[in-house]
């Protein structure tokens, strides 16, 4: 009510003489007024902040939710077109909630498996999937070892935004052992120290 009172008082001062907005303070003592001033004023924030949104092109369309063993996820079998400003990416998500094509499990006997995690640097936010290192590297590594050795080389993008340590730990022990990586790497950068 205070805060509310306080609008009051400025839209007062700004559209009124101090006289009215004193006024106006006290006839708003009703319950019913204070509460639907509330509520417009409710609604005149969400729209503001809708409009900034709207205008900084931010983008709710990634796919993540809440998960109490990971902190987040992706939603698994999904689909979305993140947009920004700067990059149009298309995200499919695979059923162990990867930017990844499906897995084949158990390993193929002739395979050999890269398992990436990290954070938004190696899930590659503002690229498409055939354009994150990991599939850069997969593609590398596969020209010019796999061919060698008539292995087939996997590297699996297991990147998360702010994804940290603590969290690889716990995805690498529930989700990642099932994959049954040869090598996993673990992405780190600076931010990481803060992440956990």
């Amino acid at each position: 009510i205070f805060i509310l009172r306080a609008i009051l008082l400025l839209i007062g001062i700004l559209f009124f003489s101090e006289k009215y907005s004193n006024d106006l303070i006290c006839y708003c003592k009703s319950k019913k007024i204070e509460f639907a001033l509330l509520l417009v004023t409710i609604i005149i924030m969400l729209t503001l902040i809708e409009i900034v949104l709207r205008v900084t092109d931010y983008n709710f369309n990634v796919l993540l939710v809440f998960d109490n063993v990971f902190h987040h996820v992706f939603v698994p079998n999904s689909f979305v077109v993140a947009q920004h400003q700067e990059y149009k990416t298309h995200y499919y998500i695979n059923s162990l909630g990867l930017r990844e094509y499906e897995i084949v499990r158990p390993k193929p006997k002739n395979t050999y498996r890269i398992l990436m995690l990290g954070d938004s640097f190696t899930e590659g936010v503002g690229v498409e999937a055939e354009e994150t290192f990991s599939k850069l590297i997969e593609k590398k590594l596969s020209s010019e070892i796999g061919l060698k050795t008539d292995k087939i080389i996997e590297v699996i993008n297991a990147g998360v935004r702010s994804y940290s340590p603590i969290i690889y730990y716990v995805w690498m022990k529930n989700v990642g052992i099932t994959l049954e990586p040869d090598l996993v790497v673990i992405n780190y950068d600076h931010n990481d120290v803060a992440g956990d």
